[in-house]
């Protein structure tokens, strides 16, 4: 039978087309060699210059600032083998000589759960719709539209509260002013679907929030229209804590969420501003908690080695890891992180 292989990219940390920092000022790129087995039949397919690409409705992602995608740019089709390419262009060839390539060791981001919005309110203009999922969490909205007409654009704000003394009158608005320069912003144009019923899941982006702020809708959402995804790095929980105190249950149940939402291939210090990263003091002063609740050690063992990839030739690390680009020795108790989670492991 014949096959074929689609690959969609997006940003990430690697190109600067989402603003990130420490990114290059690159598209985006792929290196593949995939290693299929049909029928006892080994088959090699690696990316290169014979390959084709073209935009898709996928027209704009970051991390930081949300995902814009135009259902009206869709291809059915497009990764099957009897889809026509003509019009397709030419990939570019790049030079990528790295020193080492290894596989990832360790468990990759997943989405882990579903929750459905718990209360769905109107602003005082009700022209937007504001869904509390009754959790902090990291992840992205599941958005299911009705009466989705052809060119009509959806936007989803992702906050962690609303806003409320002391940063404001309560108005039942999202408080963004903690993202700082994030939009996390979500954006979706509909293509018209004759069943006027379509549903959006951002792909290449990621939140921290409770709150989902969305405009654009004609008609009034009801709580399963609007899911909240749970997406980190796929630890299992090892350690479960519960006393008669119900505040000290409260704290552990918080501790929990928010070492989750800061798992993101490294241990970043917050899911939602435009920050993110592998601060190595925050990540030093949580090891203990995290590795009585959660099984870490692959985890924590693919960290230090960035941490050690990005040793300066003096002996220091930066403050943040993956370094980004930095090479400034950090602050000493920043530093001794290595030591402190080795140490963590060890016990």
């Amino acid at each position: 039978s014949t096959q074929s292989t689609g690959v969609t990219l997006g940003n990430g940390w690697f190109s600067c087309l989402g603003q990130q920092p420490g990114c290059l000022k690159e598209p985006p790129q792929l290196l593949l060699q995939a290693n299929i087995v049909i029928s006892n039949t080994a088959i090699v397919v690696n990316s290169g210059p014979d390959w084709k690409c073209a935009q898709g409705p996928i027209t704009y992602n970051s991390l930081y600032n949300g995902e814009t995608y135009n259902a009206m740019l869709e291809t059915p089709g497009w990764d099957s083998p009897n889809y026509n390419d003509t019009t397709w262009s030419a990939v570019t060839g790049v030079s990528f000589t790295p020193k080492r390539l290894t596989q990832q060791l360790f468990e990759p981001i997943r989405k882990l759960s579903h929750r459905s919005a718990i209360s769905i309110s109107t602003t005082p203009n009700f022209d937007t719709f504001v869904a509390d999922f009754g959790q902090n969490l990291a992840g992205v909205v599941r958005l299911t539209i009705r009466d989705c007409t052809q060119g009509s654009v959806i936007v989803m704000r992702h906050g962690e509260l609303l806003i409320n003394e002391p940063y404001g009158e309560f108005t039942g608005d999202i408080y963004t002013a903690n993202l700082r320069g994030a939009k996390a912003t979500d954006t979706y144009t509909c293509k018209g679907d004759p069943s006027g019923i379509e549903v959006y899941e951002p792909v290449f982006t990621q939140h921290g929030f409770r709150f989902c702020e969305v405009s654009g809708l004609t008609v009034a959402p009801v709580e399963d229209d609007i899911v909240s995804v749970e997406m980190h790095t796929d630890v299992q929980e090892s350690g479960q804590f519960a006393t008669d105190h119900e505040l000290v249950n409260k704290i552990q149940h918080n501790i929990i969420w928010g070492q989750k939402s800061n798992l993101m291939s490294v241990p970043t210090d917050c899911p939602q501003r435009d920050e993110r990263k592998g601060w190595m003091g925050d990540a030093a002063l949580t090891s203990e908690e995290a590795m009585f609740n959660f099984q870490m050690a692959a985890f924590y063992t693919h960290w230090l080695d960035i941490i050690t990839d990005d040793q300066n030739p003096g002996g220091s690390v930066t403050d943040i890891v993956p370094s980004l680009g930095d090479t400034s020795p950090g602050s000493p108790n920043w530093e001794t992180a290595y030591p402190t989670i080795l140490w963590v492991l060890l016990r």
